[in-house]
């Protein structure tokens, strides 16, 4: 039986949505060194296209964090979530 939670929006989430999920963030290319500086750079400076480009070439990254906390009481949905959370809290607080 497959586990599905139906969110106050109608949208259901579960293992499907979660493959879905990393299998789009997977798709978006990782960003030089060079390009990442001008990116912090310009969202420091209030450029939120900028902000969003960083927090999304982090995606994956999230995901591997949150794999690491599996099987410790979280369901992935979740751990996830709470990655991503941490890439906006960090990307606000990112000091160069």
């Amino acid at each position: 039986m497959k586990r599905r939670i139906v969110v106050s929006n109608g949208a259901i989430v579960g293992a499907e949505s979660t493959k879905r999920y990393v299998a789009e963030i997977k798709k978006a290319r990782p960003i030089s060194k060079e390009d990442e500086a001008v990116l912090i750079q310009k969202a420091q400076q209030g450029d939120v296209a900028s902000r969003n480009v960083m927090i999304e070439s982090n995606l994956r990254f999230a995901v591997q964090v949150a794999r690491q906390y599996q099987g410790m009481g979280l369901e992935m949905e979740d751990l996830i979530a709470f990655a991503n959370i941490g890439l906006f809290e960090a990307e606000d607080r990112f000091d160069t």
